[in-house]
């Protein structure tokens, strides 16, 4: 019988990055992977609301992502971290949206598309930031020019942001506070696992 992995992941994270390559090479014949995107600074504020209630809660930003990275600092290189640093400077989700709207709309080049973007961010270290840095990839993925515009009008669609939001709260009520974050299943679901570490799951 088939494993089922949900993956939770952040592809503004260095960390999310490292188990996608992980995730990569295992057999896909006792593995089938769903690959769901999140925003770990949305589920890190929603987690917060939650906690809070109706309460006003300040937020301290550096210290706010210190504490959301702090887990990943042992395991992460320097040259990532630069990355990533680059990354929050310009704190949008437009990469993440460009996920989603593919995940929707081209199921098919999805995985491919994961795989394209994150290579594109952590090995090339080429921008993701702006509409035009999105259609620079999904052409470069072979994408069609009409298709590639389809997905730059998707970036800011009340429909995609929906679809990425339930994501993040399909996360969070599988007990995640940040991405990466795992959800195990055997192949009718009736038994789940759910870790932030893979090792966990899989030994």
């Amino acid at each position: 019988m088939t494993t089922r992995i949900k993956y939770f992941y952040d592809v503004l994270c260095p960390s999310s990055w490292q188990n996608l390559l992980r995730l990569q090479e295992l057999p896909s014949t006792s593995f089938s992977i769903d690959y769901q995107p999140v925003v770990n600074k949305r589920m890190k504020l929603l987690n917060l609301q939650r906690e809070a209630g109706k309460r006003f809660v300040p937020i301290n930003p550096e210290q706010f992502f210190a504490e959301l990275y702090c887990k990943d600092a042992p395991t992460i290189s320097a040259e990532h971290w630069q990355v990533h640093e680059q990354l929050l400077e310009e704190l949008n989700q437009t990469p993440h949206m460009f996920l989603q709207a593919v995940k929707l709309y081209f199921s098919d080049r999805y995985v491919d598309a994961i795989d394209h973007l994150n290579r594109r961010i952590w090995e090339q270290r080429l921008p993701v930031s702006r509409g035009y840095h999105l259609f620079q990839t999904a052409t470069a993925m072979g994408f069609e020019f009409r298709q590639s515009d389809f997905l730059v009008t998707q970036l800011c669609h009340h429909v995609v942001n929906e679809a990425l939001g339930k994501g993040i709260v399909d996360a969070i009520e599988h007990g995640a506070v940040r991405a990466p974050f795992f959800v195990l299943s055997n192949g009718n679901g009736t038994e789940k696992r759910c870790s932030e570490k893979l090792d966990e799951l899989i030994q």
